[in-house]
């Protein structure tokens, strides 16, 4: 059950990955993308923060200690 999870989990974080970058890059330029987990390997994604250029951002999900920040930067 734990190994099923896991994978859900990944499956989800590589979905967010792929599906955030091109729905934001559509519709405005990022600046960053910050994601959530529940533990400090990562194990679970349970939230994230995305901000654009402009100044906005969406957020969803919880936010946690251990996080992974990507970061773009404005053009």
């Amino acid at each position: 059950m734990k190994t099923s999870l896991k994978l859900v989990a990944a499956l989800v974080v590589i979905a967010g990955l792929g599906g955030s970058n091109a729905v934001a890059m559509q519709s405005k330029p990022q600046e960053s993308v910050t994601y959530f987990y529940d533990d400090e390997a990562h194990t679970n994604l349970v939230g994230g923060v995305l901000l654009y250029c402009d100044g906005s951002h969406a957020r969803w999900g919880s936010y946690t200690l251990y996080s992974e920040e990507t970061y773009y930067g404005c053009w």
